[in-house]
């Protein structure tokens, strides 16, 4: 036994000591004033993102505006600070929604008197009326923020969204301050794969209405911006919408190797959006009838489409085939304009 208890000891004295624990601590202040915020939410993360990094969970201010994070690993972090009707907050940066500068800490270290200051949100409201001066129910309305890539092409980003109501209103609120596109019809993504209706009742019905830009244009080029004022509400914005009617593409799918209809298939579709932003949809099976090789895609406003289709197997949780050669597939575009697109033949190769 004196020999265990004494191994014992010799063991838990040549443990390596444990590296000391640093701290994070700061206040939250209301932009251009010292006026202290309680209640604010900080978020605290790695940087880089591992997947084996522990979660840091997020704490919240004092009634002073104080927080505290203890226990840290030496490292680097990125600090953000949420609040309710104010506009989200990195630290080291002057801009909402500009990614800040991370802060590093070594071990031990106590990293006092953090600074945040946070600025109100501002709100947007309006009406939707369609051609016949009727209040628009049920209309996807939607802010929109312009982006550059890192070519210089100009993209958009939503900046949120909401629906009209029974009358026509719509308000968005907490809105980022700065300059946004209003958008009013089928909604950020794709051009007339979503309909516009009365959802929050059984009483109503489904209505499509063509892509609408603040004042009153199609073209987000001639488009013009509104700007949000942090703290103030932005009203009036109001829209004039028409009704659009939709168009379906039909076609069949023809396997290359055989002349044959294929058994399974699976069709996708690409557009551009309301402000030339491109994504893809993935339809589901019952687009395509393997009884005869044809497929039907309903509920499309003018545009250009890009119809991809592949053989069932190729695509598993959409992502390509890796253990194998490339499935058969076929792309067409089709551009509908004002009437249904028919005889659409995709030849697998």
């Amino acid at each position: 036994m004196k020999l265990l208890a004494a191994a014992a000891i010799l063991f838990v004295s040549q443990a390596p000591p444990q590296p000391a624990k640093a701290i994070i601590e700061g206040t939250v202040f209301r932009g251009g004033s010292t006026e202290t915020i309680e209640g604010a939410r900080v978020i605290l993360a790695r940087v880089p993102a591992t997947p084996l990094a522990a979660t840091i969970s997020p704490v919240s201010t004092d009634g002073q505006g104080r927080f505290q994070i203890k226990d840290l690993d030496a490292g680097s972090y990125r600090l953000t600070v949420a609040a309710n009707g104010f506009a989200r907050q990195d630290y080291g940066t002057k801009l909402p929604s500009v990614q800040g500068t991370p802060i590093n800490v070594a071990a031990g270290q106590p990293l006092r008197d953090i600074v945040v200051r946070l600025f109100p949100t501002g709100n947007v409201t309006g009406r939707i009326n369609d051609e016949n001066a009727r209040p628009a129910v049920g209309v996807t309305v939607v802010l929109m923020r312009a982006i550059y890539n890192a070519n210089g092409q100009r993209t958009f980003q939503s900046a949120g969204q909401t629906r009209t109501n029974d009358r026509g209103e719509y308000r968005l609120f907490w809105v980022t301050p700065g300059r946004y596109y209003l958008n009013a019809g089928p909604g950020v993504g794709f051009v007339g794969l979503r309909l516009s209706g009365a959802g929050d009742s059984q009483n109503g019905f489904q209505e499509s209405y063509a892509s609408t830009f603040y004042p009153g244009t199609p073209d987000v080029r001639a488009a013009t911006t509104i700007e949000v004022q942090p703290g103030l509400e932005l009203s009036g914005i109001d829209l004039r919408i028409t009704r659009q009617q939709l168009y379906k593409i039909r076609g069949r799918v023809i396997d290359s190797a055989t002349g044959e209809r294929p058994a399974a298939v699976s069709l996708s579709l690409a557009s551009r959006g309301i402000a030339e932003t491109g994504g893809i949809v993935q339809t589901t099976t019952q687009s395509y009838n393997a009884s005869d090789g044809t497929f039907e895609i309903k509920d499309l406003m003018p545009g250009t489409y890009g119809i991809t289709a592949q053989t069932a197997d190729s695509m598993q949780l959409g992502l390509p085939r890796t253990d194998g050669p490339p499935r058969p597939a076929a792309s067409a575009a089709v551009t509908v304009s004002d009437a249904d697109e028919n005889n659409v033949v995709l030849t697998l190769m």
